[in-house]
């Protein structure tokens, strides 16, 4: 099903994506992280300067087409954060957060941590991305 969506987007919007993860990229973190992170491609406006997750045709900020794409930085703090005990699409329990990451931009992960150990504004960093979902485990 996701592939059928992917297929029709190309076609409405006239982009070939080359792969479903090319948004992925390898990237190391500082020293307070002794894992490899995993980096995602943002978009940036050449008008304006509104940062973006992903790959956009235009800005959600002020609809501009002049669009260029860059690696966020995998690092960020989290914002908020919940205990999901029910779900169709995951075991229970797991947290869920949103993560502000360093380059200002806010994305929605599952936090791959002990629920008593969080705090908002507590570093982290993206360690895993799926077709499903991105996952955040905490600077040490």
């Amino acid at each position: 099903m996701v592939e059928e969506f992917t297929v029709s987007k190309q076609e409405k919007i006239g982009v070939a994506v080359e792969h479903p993860y090319a948004d992925l990229r390898q990237a190391t973190l500082p020293d307070s992280c002794a894992d490899q992170a995993v980096a995602l491609t943002g978009s940036l406006c050449a008008d304006c300067g509104h940062k973006m997750y992903g790959r956009a045709l235009v800005c959600t900020h002020c609809l501009s087409s002049r669009i260029e794409t860059f690696d966020l930085n995998p690092a960020g703090k989290l914002y908020a954060f919940t205990r999901v005990h029910a779900s169709k699409s995951l075991p229970t329990p797991y947290n869920l957060g949103y993560v502000d990451l360093l380059d200002g931009v806010r994305v929605l992960a599952i936090i791959a941590a002990d629920f008593n150990d969080l705090r908002s504004d507590q570093a982290v960093y993206i360690a895993q991305v799926t077709a499903d979902h991105i996952t955040c485990k905490l600077a040490v």
